[in-house]
């Protein structure tokens, strides 16, 4: 009788553990799923703000410690230090990047010199490890701007890529920008109405710059702003694989 009671207990012992860690596996999932979820929601957030000049939320977006941000995109020219685990300085010589308070300063000259911009952002893939994460996001940019009196639109598709950090802030925990990447797929320019095919002006110079970017560069450039020519494309596989690398390695701390 006592040896049947036991197995019973016993039993019932094994039972309560396999329910324990089928909720703990539960609890996990859905942290899981909230922490991608506010990921996700703050990646659109932030060039939500960007394009609507909300300039202090695009800047709450970030880490508070500045020198822990990095921005590496077109037309952003300022050299600052390079936060650890990025690109050393001397790889880094004459790129176009710096930390996020120059960077919200100078975006909120670019709007004020009339490039406006409105982001179309979709996160694809978001992988957490820990108070880390990384985020690759699909991104359509879209410029309307006058040219011999008919108006256009400048049209880029890019892969946008990010370091996020979960941070304890106010007794909260919040996930915080680190840095903002792109990748250029390809970009074109049309006519925001139609127009005759001899009326179609030539962008002189565009070719100059790569092909997943030249018609953006060349926007920047009619305005005054200088863009690079070495900047990571999709045409350019080893640029494209030395980002992927390099965040990854951060993220699992290789």
């Amino acid at each position: 009788m006592r040896k049947a009671i036991d197995k019973k207990n016993r039993k019932a012992a094994g039972l309560e553990t396999t329910k324990f860690r089928e909720s703990t596996m539960s609890a996990a999932n859905e942290q899981l799923d909230l922490d991608e979820a506010r990921i996700a929601a703050l990646l659109v957030r932030e060039r939500y703000y960007r394009d609507t000049s909300d300039w202090q939320k695009m800047r709450d977006s970030y880490h508070p410690d500045n020198s822990k941000t990095w921005v590496n995109i077109t037309w952003y020219d300022t050299t600052s230090r390079v936060p650890q685990g990025l690109p050393s300085a001397d790889t880094l010589s004459n790129r176009y990047e710096g930390e996020i308070d120059e960077f919200v300063r100078q975006s909120s000259k670019v709007v004020a010199a009339k490039v406006n911009t409105v982001h179309a952002i979709h996160p694809a893939e978001i992988t957490i490890r820990g108070s880390k994460a990384l985020a690759v996001s699909f991104c359509t940019m879209t410029n309307r701007f006058p040219l011999d009196g008919h108006e256009y639109d400048k049209i880029s598709s890019v892969r946008l890529v990010s370091k996020l950090e979960k941070l304890q802030l106010d007794g909260r925990a919040a996930w915080k920008l680190l840095t903002l990447e792109c990748i250029y797929i390809r970009d074109g320019i049309v006519s925001a109405v139609p127009q005759p095919p001899d009326t179609v002006p030539v962008f002189h110079g565009a070719e100059k710059w790569p092909r997943g970017y030249r018609y953006a560069a060349w926007l920047l450039s009619s305005i005054g702003l200088a863009a690079r020519t070495d900047l990571p494309t999709e045409d350019d596989r080893e640029s494209v694989r030395e980002v992927f690398d390099r965040n990854r390695a951060w993220l699992t701390g290789v």
